[in-house]
């Protein structure tokens, strides 16, 4: 009952679809996300594939959510093995942290229970992967993985909408 969607409308060219896929600048973001008093949490995500290579085994092309790590807290969320990456991880310098999905994790991997810590390469960098989700983890749809978003002064400063987000109420907050 206390997680939102947060949008941004365009008043003089309004959107088809209030929250729709990248309805929120990267600019704002920052802005709530340090402002906000009525949020115990606020985290933003997009959407990409990534290619995905794996030691040992061919490349594959994975719908990946690249977010910030408070979109586990938001979501209560509670890793099946390992952890997810924290704060620190998803800002612009951070080490390269992955978290799989736990049907990605079946598929491609055959549920290897020591999957945690091996490494992978994500669009040709070096990747960790911390953990694996739930099996009924998700919003919005199938994700294969998770990275961290590394939303740093360089992409704050980008014109455009290319985020969603999500915040945790704080209590008695409407």
């Amino acid at each position: 009952k206390r997680i939102v969607a947060v949008c941004e409308k365009n008043v003089t060219r309004p959107a088809r679809e209030l929250c729709g896929v990248g309805g929120f600048s990267v600019a704002n973001y920052a802005i709530w996300h340090d402002d906000a008093t009525s949020f115990d949490a606020f985290a933003a995500f997009v959407e990409r594939r990534v290619p995905i290579i794996a030691p040992g085994a061919d490349p594959v092309s994975a719908q990946a959510r690249i977010t910030s790590a408070s979109l586990f807290t938001i979501l209560g969320a509670r890793p099946h093995l390992g952890r997810f990456f924290r704060a620190a991880e998803d800002q612009p310098g951070g080490s390269n942290e992955i978290v799989l999905s736990y049907p990605f994790w079946q598929q491609q991997f055959g549920g290897d229970a020591p999957i945690v810590g091996k490494r992978m390469l994500v669009n040709a960098n070096d990747y960790t992967i911390v953990g694996v989700t739930a099996p009924s983890f998700g919003v919005y749809g199938p994700v294969d993985v998770w990275l961290p978003i590394p939303l740093g002064p360089a992409a704050r400063a980008r014109a455009g909408r290319s985020l969603r987000t999500l915040a945790l109420l704080k209590p008695g907050v409407a």
